[in-house]
Parts: C-alpha cells; structure tokens; sequence
C-alpha cells in the first residue's frame, strides 16, 4: 500500500514539475514573439541605456550635410546628444531622452542611430554584442541624411518671429520636406530639465507640430481648388455673373468673407 501511495506521489510531483516547464517554455515562446520587441524599447528598461552608453549615437544631418543632432563624450565617459538651432529643428528631430525617450526622427531611426540597422535585426544585434566583446574599438552608430536644407529651415525659423503657426516648404516634384517649422518650439537638449515647463504650457503647446499636426481652415488659395472643380463639373459657368453679398448661408450657418467685404457682381474671369 505504501510503494503505491509513493509511486503516485512521484507521478503527481512529475506531472506537476511537467506543467510548470510547459507554461515557462509557453511563456518564453509568446515573450519572445509578442513582447520582446516593446520590453526592448521600454524606456524604463535600464538596460536599454546601458547598451546606448556602449554605442556613440549617430548623428542627424542636412541634405548637404551640416550637422543638426550628434552625441559627444562626457569626462565621465558618458554621452551626450546635442542640438545645433535645436528650437528652430525641435519638431522633426524630437527628442532623445534617458527620462522621457524618444520622438520625431530620433525615434523613427533610432535603430539606425544606434548602430543596428533599420528595423533593428536581432541577428544583427546579437553579433554586435559578441563582436564588441572582442574588440576595444568604439562603437558606433550610423548618420541620417534629411532633405531639410538647414538655410531654409533657421530662415523660416526667424521670419516666423514670435508668431503662433508653422511654415512649410516642400519640393512638389520630388515630395522632399525642405523646411518645417513650428512655433511656439521647445529645446530638445534641454527636455531632461525643461519637460514639464513646455508639457504645461495648455496656450502655446510647444510639442505640438502645427505644421503636422495642426487644423487649419484653407485659405483664399483654396478657391482655385474649388473653381477648378466647378469648371470642371460645369464648364459653361464661367459665363454667368454671381453676386457677392460678403456672406453665404448654409443651412444655419453664414460664411462670410474676411471682414465682411462685399465685392458685388462676379465672374470666374475676373
């Protein structure tokens, strides 16, 4: 009766220590397909700035390639990303941050930045690791090129002044982004100390890229849009007379002109 009770013991205790190294090896296997990747770029993962220390961050430049972001080597050792006209880029490049991690362009390449390739291929990752064990060389990242030109970018900086608003210029042929802009800005080699100045201030929202983010009504420019639309739908419409009363109602709304101007009889010629 004994030898029976203990033989059962035995295949209870397998069966349970055979259960617990089921659910490790299911776990592991959903950990490392479903939630390695947002545990690896945690900013609360400590050993995210450990690996950072060991790579020297690449740098962000202009299409002719001045530098706009690049980290240097601290006395301690350490690194740190600075920022050339940081307020007049801070909407494109974002920010790098320990405390607060990452937006704009530092987020988007900061594999690339970081030395592992876009995407941030594991592989990659892994033979870095084991061949930086053999080596005293440092490590570096890799450079990103942008299509900003940095003339256009701090001219449209300063001619936007102390106005609430964004500029952009883009390149219709190619679609490249020659200048973006965006005011009120933030410094981005300042956000350790300044973060939540600028995330306090409700009226001038300083993270906020107006020229990205931000809703505007079209303006006057938007009526070729609309005459070209008309013309093409009605051809003929461009030999009636319209009469501009400064004001169009539409259901209970009024769409006035700017200021109310009242610029009478109309034509789409002139």
């Amino acid at each position: 009766m004994n030898n029976r009770n203990l033989v059962r013991n035995i295949k209870l205790l397998l069966a349970f220590f055979s259960v617990c190294f089921l659910g490790i090896i299911v776990y592991l296997t959903y950990f490392s397909f479903y939630k390695s990747n947002s545990v690896a770029k945690n900013v609360a993962n400590p050993r995210i700035r450990e690996e950072e220390e060991n790579v020297l961050r690449g740098s962000i430049l202009d299409r002719d390639g001045n530098k706009i972001a690049y980290s240097q080597k601290t006395e301690d050792g350490k690194q740190k990303r600075m920022y050339k006209d940081g307020e007049a880029f801070a909407h494109i490049l974002g920010y790098s941050s320990y405390v607060y991690g990452k937006t704009g362009i530092e987020l988007a390449y900061n594999d690339i930045l970081q030395g592992k390739g876009y995407g941030g291929d594991i592989l990659q990752v892994i033979f870095q690791g084991v061949k930086s064990g053999f080596s005293s060389n440092e490590r570096e990242g890799y450079d990103v090129y942008l299509s900003i030109d940095k003339e256009a970018q701090d001219a449209a900086y300063k001619m936007l002044g102390d106005d609430r608003g964004a500029v952009a210029a883009i390149n219709t042929k190619t679609g490249e982004i020659l200048a973006m802009v965006s005011k009120p800005s933030f410094n981005p080699g300042l956000i350790d100390t300044k973060f939540d100045v600028y995330n306090s201030d409700v009226k001038g929202t300083p993270f906020v890229n107006r020229a990205a983010q931000g809703y505007y009504a079209p303006g006057s420019v938007f009526k070729i849009v609309t005459a070209a639309a008309v013309l093409e739908e009605n051809p003929k419409i461009s030999e009636e007379t319209f009469n501009c009363a400064g004001g169009l109602k539409i259901g209970t709304y009024t769409l006035t002109e700017q200021g109310g101007a009242k610029h009478g009889k109309v034509t789409l010629n002139k």
